[in-house]
């Protein structure tokens, strides 16, 4: 390639781009970032990384484009200016993720800013296209994946025409229930007369998928006997601890299979022989090989913007980019979901808490200061969204969409297992090293957990000064919001954290003992207010799931001015919670459900009460609420920050 990608129209986009960079410089010098014109570098998928990443020749991967930031950072160390790499439209397919390390640090008055070219929206893609489909007599559509067959590449999702596909699955709706469990209560169980009809499980890597109360687990299939209707798992199906049992919560409990070509039978639903290569899918009314386009995620990280425990990355934005298509494969003995996407890896010799690690996520952000992800997108990706991780502080995700995720939508912070120099758990150790001011505002978040169904819009584990607001959180299996990681009201670095003014509906529509807020543990001087929450359902596992539920050692929180409707069970649950004050809140009550409840034994004098609005459905009125429902949710563009 020589000159501009598309020459013709080079005067018009350089126009724009100039135009582009004036404003930008504008509101930097408002904002107090620029005394002088920002250094720019550009990045086009048709570009090359030979090229001097000029608006004429840019740069054609934006790790190329990293590289020169780190140069110039290199070269003049104290810069006045910006340096703004602007990314133009297109599909930027990567297999390996996009590294942002302290080299590419920016100052308050010289952040390096990697965002959107005017009007574009740059995807990173870490999946791989598929073509080559035949359609058979029996309309079904197949390819053989050579990288497959090799062992070279195996998938769990695929996305058809920008949509998750169905693994082939039994039942095609809903779950079946299990007729008893096996006599160790860990290896498999007895189906019901009629509920499975397959005998052959050689012939596909058959997974029992299997539900808990508030989480899930995912196992191979080692045997399936249709005369004693047993089937029989490869290994242990859940954790190590005992309320992993599989008929610990519930004595007939959800079930179903999946990824056996004999389940392949619906419209929308596809089977990989990970053996053979051989990957066949049942297309939709209206499909056609020749214009439908079918990914499937290559790359097990997107991003990373990662720092150093003493160097930390510094000043750098993210504005306007899409992330796309990435996988987790699953431990090869099955994935054992203890809470929020935490799962037991089930390592030989490791202790309880040490086996407990997190789904990770497509963008993670750790070791960091004063970094912002805005107005981006991640979805359909088999990992968490975004992670704001470890010693992070005052970053801030604002925004941004997260949509189609296999896990959680955004994580802050961390949980307990860390240790500090063998000292022990860095929170008793090390409380100074807790990731604290960060925010997460303006965002939605839906249509998480999609295959480890424990997953949650929002989740926050031992963190400080956090603020989750203005979010929408929508169309969760589980919990719609959840902050803190200690069982117990133990002192930590978690509090003064603040979850207001945020829309939070449809949750907990598959799993139970959850809420639309779900808190733990000891976090003084916190605040959870303005919220707006509806649409919780009758649980379907043994606990019932509320609009907000305070478990095992809540305390220090102030609940005040929440709405909190069309909640099938108690609005507020208490469960070996401590000192918490509840006022001025609507909870609106179905019959004879009480409006609070609280575990067996609970003394009801520590919670404070005051000055709620009990009522029902047939005497509310959703007009006398319109300021705090309308306050809830994203705010329009006119009213975002900059």
């Amino acid at each position: 390639m020589s000159g501009s990608p598309y020459p013709q129209k080079r005067d018009q986009y350089t126009a724009r781009l100039l135009f582009r960079s004036w404003l930008t410089a504008i509101l930097l010098v408002c904002l107090g970032f620029l005394p002088a014109q920002a250094a720019e570098i550009y990045v086009h998928p048709q570009g090359n990384d030979s090229h001097p990443g000029t608006v004429a020749q840019p740069f054609a991967t934006l790790q190329r484009a990293l590289d020169e930031v780190a140069r110039l950072r290199s070269v003049q160390n104290n810069r006045p200016d910006p340096i703004v790499i602007e990314v133009a439209d297109g599909i930027y397919r990567i297999s390996e993720p996009i590294r942002i390390t302290n080299r590419h640090s920016g100052t308050q008055t010289s952040p390096t800013i990697i965002r959107a070219a005017d009007h574009a929206t740059p995807v990173i893609c870490g999946g791989r296209p598929i073509q080559g489909w035949r359609v058979g007599r029996d309309g079904v559509w197949r390819v053989n994946l050579r990288q497959v067959a090799s062992g070279d590449w195996a998938f769990r999702e695929l996305f058809i025409s920008g949509r998750r596909a169905i693994r082939a699955t039994h039942p095609n709706e809903g779950f079946l229930r299990v007729g008893r469990v096996a006599s160790d209560r860990r290896s498999g169980l007895v189906y019901k007369p009629g509920d499975i009809n397959l005998r052959d499980t050689a012939s596909g890597d058959l997974e029992l998928v299997f539900l808990y109360d508030w989480s899930s687990a995912r196992v191979p299939v080692a045997s399936i006997d249709p005369t004693k209707r047993l089937l029989t798992t490869a290994y242990r199906v859940g954790g190590e601890s005992r309320h992993f049992r599989m008929n610990h919560f519930e004595k007939h409990p959800r079930y179903r299979l999946e990824n056996h070509p004999a389940l392949l039978d619906t419209p929308g639903e596809w089977y990989l022989n990970r053996r053979t290569g051989l990957l066949q899918y049942i297309p939709l009314p209206g499909q056609d090989p020749a214009s439908t386009q079918a990914i499937a995620p290559v790359a097990t990280s997107l991003l990373t913007l990662r720092g150093e425990e003493r160097q930390p990355v510094r000043h750098v934005h993210l504005d306007g980019l899409s992330f796309e298509h990435c996988a987790w494969p699953i431990p090869s003995v099955g994935y054992a979901g203890s809470q929020a996407c935490f799962y037991d890896t089930q390592e030989p010799g490791a202790g309880y808490w040490e086996r407990r690690k997190p789904i990770p996520a497509a963008v993670t952000i750790e070791h960091a200061r004063f970094c912002t992800f805005t107005h981006g997108r991640i979805s359909h990706v088999g990992t968490s969204g975004l992670w704001i991780g470890r010693q992070t502080q005052a970053c801030t995700v604002s925004h941004s969409t997260f949509s189609d995720i296999s896990a959680n939508g955004v994580m802050i912070g961390e949980g307990q297992i860390r240790e500090v120099q063998d000292q022990g758990r860095w929170w008793q150790h090390a409380p100074n090293q807790v990731s604290r001011q960060n925010v997460v505002r303006d965002c939605v978040i839906e249509q998480v957990g999609q295959q480890f169904y424990g997953g949650i819009g929002i989740w926050a584990g031992i963190v400080q000064g956090t603020i989750i607001e203005h979010n929408e959180v929508r169309d969760t299996p589980y919990s719609g919001i959840s902050i803190g990681w200690i069982w117990k009201p133990t002192t930590s670095p978690a509090g003064q954290n603040r979850i207001r003014n945020n829309h939070i509906h449809r949750v907990m529509q598959l799993l139970s003992d959850g809420g639309g807020i779900y808190t733990l543990g000891r976090q003084p001087g916190s605040v959870i207010s303005g919220n707006h929450i509806h649409g919780v359902p009758v649980n379907a596992g043994r606990a019932e799931s509320n609009g907000m539920f305070f478990d095992q050692g809540t305390s220090g929180f102030t609940v005040g001015g929440n709405l909190v409707r069309d909640v099938v069970k108690s609005p507020l649950r208490f469960n070996r919670a401590q000192n918490n004050a509840v006022q001025s809140n609507v909870l609106v009550r179905q019959g004879q459900t009480p409006p609070i409840r609280y575990s067996i034994g609970f003394d009801e004098q520590l919670i404070r009460k005051q000055g709620n609005t009990i009522t029902r459905p047939r005497d509310f009125v959703i007009g006398n609420h319109q300021r705090l429902i309308d306050n809830a949710g994203p705010r329009t563009p006119a009213q975002h920050d900059l």
